[in-house]
């Protein structure tokens, strides 16, 4: 009889203390979860939206600083579009007209996360609860029409995560099943595809912050993000997308670097 293996979510609990809730890791990391409505419309054909919204991630990163993980869910998925009760006699039309279609809907996260020092005893310390506070408030300052997910939300979120279900309804888990290829969870396979391949990063010095269509004549020339090929991807009913980006302690690496420079060094002269 094959041995069953407990799935244990890694997350301790939520902080609900101050102005965010915060969700508490099993290693003492606090992380502030915050929907936003990206501002780059996918058919704006608006080339300097996409500029603009580099320079905020940017800002963003520099607001952070050093101890910080940023990460950026995109989750593109497919539901039955719903409109909205409209005053008007048009936009009420518009609404019938369209009524339960299939459509992809795209939610925008942005997480923020406090690292703790790896190997480290953990020591709480309110001082680092104040200081993260702080700075979730500076980049909400900053962020587009921002909602800092409440305790509520962030559960909802977590099964929506596990279940890799986002239709608006009822939401059930199913027993999961890991394979070579995948993760089963009843009649879905759940995969996880890098899109880069951090072994041999082969990248151009300068990256565009997006690119032109030139497939066809009349939409030569027109602005789309880099992962658009995403809205197409055939058979697939939930795509989440994210982005990590880490922000080491700067002088601890430059140390590091600095002593492996000095060490290859010695290396070469004992040689």
């Amino acid at each position: 009889m094959a041995v069953k293996t407990l799935f244990n979510i890694p997350y301790a609990g939520i902080d609900k203390s101050g102005d965010h809730d915060l969700l508490i890791g099993l290693n003492g990391e606090y992380s502030v979860i915050i929907r936003i409505v990206n501002p780059v419309i996918r058919y704006s054909a608006h080339p300097a939206g996409y500029e603009e919204f580099h320079s905020l991630l940017l800002n963003i990163v520099k607001i952070l600083g050093d101890g910080y993980i940023l990460q950026k869910h995109d989750i593109i998925s497919r539901s039955l579009w719903k409109g909205k009760p409209a005053a008007e006699y048009l936009q009420q039309k518009y609404n019938e007209h369209f009524e339960g279609r299939e459509c992809l809907k795209v939610d925008t996260y942005i997480t923020i996360t406090r690292q703790v020092k790896k190997g480290a005893f953990y020591v709480h310390d309110p001082r680092v609860l104040r200081d993260l506070r702080q700075t979730v408030s500076k980049v909400t300052e900053i962020l587009p029409s921002p909602k800092a997910l409440k305790e509520t939300d962030i559960n909802l979120l977590v099964i929506q995560m596990l279940s890799m279900e986002f239709r608006d309804g009822h939401i059930s888990l199913n027993n999961l099943c890991p394979s070579e290829t995948g993760v089963r969870a009843g009649d879905k396979v759940i995969r996880s595809i890098s899109l880069v391949n951090i072994d041999s990063i082969d990248l151009p010095p300068e990256v565009s912050t997006h690119i032109e269509l030139n497939d066809k004549e009349s939409i030569r020339g027109f602005p789309v993000d880099f992962l658009s090929f995403l809205f197409k991807v055939p058979g697939c009913d939930v795509i989440v997308y994210d982005q990590v980006i880490e922000i080491p302690d700067q002088v601890a690496t430059l140390r590091k670097l600095e002593q492996k420079k000095k060490a290859a060094l010695r290396d070469t002269r004992s040689g």
